[in-house]
């Protein structure tokens, strides 16, 4: 009865765009027996993305209101469910990105290697899709003062127009730590905005932060040789993190997994003046992507790799890299907002059961 009650939950899952792999090892079971008991698993897999009252699956599942609603309660504070406090009612988000960042304060190393052993298997589910669901964003300051830049590619424009902000540990690389990998890089990085601040903050799992605090935290990110990504949409991202290539499940999905949909590339892509560099190779370390290797002394770029962080040109001492804008036909077009995004998702994996 526990491992049927655990195999729906994670069929249930599974028909979510981002979705949930079948593990030859097991390795999704386990990792939602350590998340879920069989209690909250028959419920789950009667949540979808679209709010529901405890009242109204009360009445849908014939059973006590009261009841289902502490249960429900107690899902969303163990961040298994989204939670709207205002009008008390509840959703189901996929495991990724979603469950697993709401586990940054219970993260342990048994999670840790729980997520470890499935993730070459969730990655290849993850980023199946064309489309991705983040995207870069190029190191603001560097960008080309000649032309016109869109919102969505501006991390402070998205910033000032979020509304409520709050930053967290980066759970990434705080997984990695918890097995003896990873860096030393700052943990406190990840950025939400409204409404998926409320429930993070409200479980102790960020802090509010002002407009101001948070563009130092991207500057502090960008010294620590971090890349901005968000969601891939046009307007109302819920996030912007600071990733690193040791640690990052996004990245690793490009460099460890191979899977070149796994990220959106910035629309700009780095130059370098070969008369004016010296071969110090600054830019060669700070590359998350090894994008950047030396020939004849010089930086030599391979645009397949690179994914327009800019970091290489604030690392360039002798400021020989610049950012230009990538070819228009290089650059798709975000989908406009969130719903657009996981619909385009799920036409693209034959997965439309709760996306059209």
């Amino acid at each position: 009865m526990h491992l049927e009650v655990m195999e729906k939950l994670r069929e249930h899952l599974a028909l979510h765009p981002l979705g949930f792999p079948r593990s030859t090892s097991k390795a999704q079971i386990h990792m939602l027996e350590h998340l879920f008991n069989d209690d909250e698993a028959q419920l789950a897999v009667h949540l979808s993305p679209n709010p529901e009252t405890a009242d109204g699956l009360a009445s849908k599942l014939g059973q006590d209101t009261e009841k289902l609603q502490k249960l429900l309660d107690a899902m969303a504070k163990k961040g298994l469910i989204l939670k709207s406090k205002n009008r008390n009612n509840f959703r189901m988000m996929p495991f990724m990105p979603g469950m697993y960042e709401f586990q940054i304060n219970s993260m342990d190393k048994e999670l840790a290697i729980l997520f470890e052993d499935l993730y070459p298997e969730l990655a290849q589910d993850l980023f199946a899709s064309p489309t991705a669901f983040t995207k870069v964003l190029a190191v603001e300051k560097h960008l080309p003062v000649d032309m016109e830049i869109v919102p969505y590619e501006r991390a402070s424009a998205i910033v000032k127009a979020a509304g409520r902000i709050a930053v967290s540990e980066c759970i990434c690389r705080k997984e990695q730590k918890l097995l003896g990998k990873g860096c030393s890089r700052p943990l406190e990085t990840c950025i939400v905005f409204a409404p998926m601040d409320e429930q993070y903050i409200d479980l102790g799992l960020a802090q509010s932060m002002s407009v101001e605090e948070a563009l130092k935290c991207l500057e502090k990110g960008e010294k620590a040789g971090l890349v901005r990504t968000t969601l891939n949409v046009q307007s109302r991202p819920t996030f912007i993190c600071q990733c690193c290539s040791c640690c990052c499940a996004l990245i690793k999905g490009v460099t460890m997994m191979d899977i070149p949909t796994a990220l959106v590339k910035s629309g700009f892509h780095p130059v370098i003046e070969w008369e004016s560099c010296n071969g110090c190779e600054a830019c060669t370390s700070i590359c998350p992507m090894k994008a950047i290797s030396m020939e004849d002394e010089k930086a030599t770029l391979n645009e397949t790799k690179c994914i327009g962080c800019g970091l290489c040109v604030s690392e360039c001492p002798l400021n020989a890299i610049t950012l230009e804008a990538r070819p228009k036909a290089e650059v798709p077009l975000p989908p406009s907002n969130f719903v657009e995004l996981m619909t385009t998702i799920a036409r693209e994996k034959g997965k439309t059961y709760f996306y059209k």
